[in-house]
């Protein structure tokens, strides 16, 4: 389990996620820092954007680069971070999210007001999606494609 529940708070253990982009029309002729550190991450901490260009960890079309390469059309660019996600409240309880409903066209879930439904912003597996991923991996078996509709 990548997680663990304390006193009805769910943490997400470290895990290393990759940030993969395209190059868009805005970005060309801009270096790859200024588009990492001022748009696609604004809050990431300056110092480890440029560790992360030392230890080779920002590809452009699969090489490593640094800070001051100019992005042009048709490029993509990678970058392998060390994610730290806030906790969410979840309550006390043996699962995270109560299943209400499950058939085979619906998954009707009672979820805490704290948890985002899919990731956004600093929340990737503290979410609707990746809790139930990581609690109910047979949901997701078989090439199931699940769809989350919220009111």
């Amino acid at each position: 389990m990548a997680a663990v529940v304390v006193n009805g708070y769910r943490f997400v253990f470290p895990y290393l996620d990759t940030i993969k982009n395209c190059v868009k029309g805005p970005w060309v002729g801009k270096t790859i820092g200024d588009v990492l550190g001022g748009i696609v991450l604004p809050l990431f901490p300056k110092s480890s954007l440029q560790e992360a260009f030392e230890g080779g960890r920002v590809l452009v079309n699969g090489s490593p680069v640094q800070h001051h390469h100019l992005l042009s059309l048709n490029q993509s660019f990678e970058f392998l971070l060390h994610r730290h996600e806030s906790k969410v409240y979840v309550g006390e309880g043996e699962r995270t999210l109560e299943l209400l409903c499950v058939n085979k066209h619906h998954i009707v879930i009672n979820k805490p007001s704290s948890v985002p439904v899919h990731p956004v912003g600093r929340y990737k597996k503290n979410t609707v999606v990746g809790i139930l991923r990581d609690e109910y991996p047979e949901l997701f078996q078989d090439g199931k494609d699940v769809k989350f509709f919220h009111r």
